[in-house]
């Protein structure tokens, strides 16, 4: 997309539909492989014309590029919002995990977005390199916002509290009935803080 064509679709009634555009093709991509979502289906639900898709994003694949986009700045702003200023660890991530938690309660296709994307591998390593530096801005903002005896997050703590976020999704996602998003976090800090605790 040219710079014009971006602060042209950015304001006014052009950044509402770019909007409205980028929330349909993350709900259909929530409940539906990649490729079965077309262009067609997402200028019907969205009621714009497939040109005025291409004007906005340049291609399919740009348009799935910026969903990750969407999606990630999305949940990076709840992460933004509900983090704590205070200088207990345990009490910013508790507090940090119990957000995350009605994140997902409020929007459970986010996840879901970015899990399909990922492992798509008809979209091509542009996706995945855009979920990969995703990934490594999400490492990057809790290495920047937590700390230890006031030393920052080192990478590898980044990288398991990812992993831990991650995992717990999977299996909420899978099996939603038997696991309590926010009792798991809840127990996970339960055993490291009694771990820390030990002599």
């Amino acid at each position: 997309m040219s710079p014009s064509r971006k602060s042209a679709a950015r304001t006014g009634p052009g950044q509402q539909t770019a909007k409205r555009i980028l929330e349909t093709t993350a709900r259909l991509l929530a409940n539906r492989e990649p490729d079965t979502v077309s262009l067609d289906r997402i200028s019907a639900e969205v009621g714009v014309a497939k040109t005025s898709i291409l004007w906005h994003f340049g291609s399919k694949k740009d348009l799935f590029l910026a969903v990750v986009d969407h999606v990630f700045d999305d949940f990076l702003k709840s992460f933004v919002a509900h983090h704590p200023d205070v200088s207990d660890v345990g009490l910013e991530a508790r507090q940090f995990l119990r957000a995350y938690a009605l994140f997902l309660e409020e929007k459970p296709q986010i996840n879901t977005v970015l899990m399909t994307l990922l492992f798509d591998r008809k979209l091509g390593p542009d996706v995945r390199a855009h979920i990969a530096e995703m990934y490594r801005m999400f490492r990057r903002t809790v290495t920047d916002n937590y700390t230890i005896d006031g030393q920052p997050f080192p990478e590898t703590v980044a990288a398991a509290i990812v992993a831990f976020v991650d995992g717990v999704f999977l299996q909420w996602y899978i099996d939603p009935e038997a696991i309590d998003v926010e009792a798991v976090f809840d127990a996970f800090l339960d055993v490291v803080r009694l771990g820390r605790s030990e002599p």
